[in-house]
């Protein structure tokens, strides 16, 4: 990753550098493959969110056990919004999520019988969702882990208020009175 290369995607958000949404699994080896890419490193920087933070700490400890000399340091990141504190990748995640949000959503006066769904990350956290939800210009539901709801809900939203666009966590949870 040369200067260039990093001032060329300024702004753009982090999966532009790499990404991975796989849990890395130490009994197959995947630690000791990120290690032994690292040999002639003089360090690296890992972010992620809780599994991710676990890996961190797993490829410092076969960095000692093999006994090279790489600092290792490890960056918090979380979509859900869920710490006291301003998070990589919550923000960069709403600019590009409002952006698709406003072009993909339903005009409901143009497009009768269609309805679109939006199914935000977070785990328990509805804070993505709301934020994503806010560029939709038409009538919206939004449905996040902190409130269950229920299949009538979801039904009277649509019939009765007109919705169509439906912004959804991926946590959410139907209320307990639901069948």
């Amino acid at each position: 990753l040369t200067p260039e290369i990093a001032e060329s995607m300024r702004g753009l958000p982090s999966i532009a550098i790499g990404s991975c949404r796989e849990k890395l699994d130490p009994k197959k080896g995947d630690i000791t493959k990120i290690v032994d890419k690292l040999k002639d490193a003089a360090g690296v920087i890992l972010i992620g969110g809780n599994d991710h933070l676990k890996n961190v700490e797993q490829v410092a400890d076969e960095i000692k056990i093999q006994g090279l000399d790489v600092s290792v340091v490890g960056i918090p990141k979380s979509i859900d919004n869920d710490f006291y504190t301003v998070m990589h990748g919550f923000w960069s995640a709403v600019i590009y999520g409002r952006q698709i949000a406003a072009r993909a959503s339903i005009d409901p006066a143009k497009e009768s019988g269609k309805a679109a769904v939006f199914e935000c990350m977070g785990r328990k956290s509805g804070s993505l969702t709301l934020e994503l939800s806010k560029s939709c210009l038409y009538p919206k539901a939004v449905i996040v882990p902190e409130k269950p709801v229920t299949i009538d809900d979801i039904i009277n939203a649509a019939d009765g208020q007109g919705v169509r666009n439906f912004f959804v966590s991926e946590g959410f949870s139907l209320s307990e009175n639901d069948p």
